[in-house]
């Protein structure tokens, strides 16, 4: 009987310990977006175009073929919006509005690259989120509950990781390119 009630605690502990704690940041409509205003301290060097041509510098810089890559390229209303792969399994939209010693930039749109591993999970990177957080993860052939719970976190922070590295490039950049102007 004490063996059974350890195993049954063990089980219970286990079960909540495996819980998911990782968390997205969500739009008001609740699917996955980050998004940020920037206000610049420099409000009399950063006009609306030149802040434009040193994030679009970071546009091409950071992406590969920014000419393929980049959907709007409007410098007259200071938008730019990109639609990119993330490391071999994503992609996602980034949008940048520019406008005089600041910017406003929202990455969304995260969805899955298809692949053949894939090929039954949702296209929306929310969708499997919020299964995830109900603690329904999509499982793969025999995966338990559990494993499939330590992969999707694996995944998520593994792209939340990126995200973000992404933003602070940008915000490096514009800050280092500014700097560099002002030498």
């Amino acid at each position: 009987m004490k063996n059974l009630l350890l195993l049954f605690a063990f089980i219970i502990t286990s079960n909540f310990l495996s819980a998911q704690t990782f968390k997205f940041p969500l739009s008001s409509d609740s699917t996955i977006e980050y998004t940020n205003v920037v206000q610049l301290k420099d409000t009399t060097t950063l006009k609306k175009e030149y802040l434009y041509s040193l994030i679009r510098t970071w546009f091409g810089n950071k992406f590969v073929n920014s000419k393929y890559v980049l959907q709007v390229d409007d410098q007259y209303s200071g938008r730019l919006l990109a639609k990119a792969n993330g490391s071999a399994d994503y992609c996602f939209s980034i949008e940048v509005f520019i406008k005089n010693a600041k910017y406003k930039y929202r990455v969304y749109n995260i969805q899955w690259l298809p692949t053949f591993e894939r090929q039954y999970m949702n296209v929306s990177v929310s969708i499997d989120y919020f299964k995830y957080l109900a603690g329904k993860p999509l499982k793969f052939g025999f995966e338990s509950k559990n494993h499939a719970i330590k992969s999707y976190d694996d995944i998520f922070k593994r792209i939340d990781t990126e995200i973000n590295s992404l933003i602070n490039s940008l915000q490096t950049e514009v800050l280092k390119q500014k700097e560099r102007d002002n030498f």
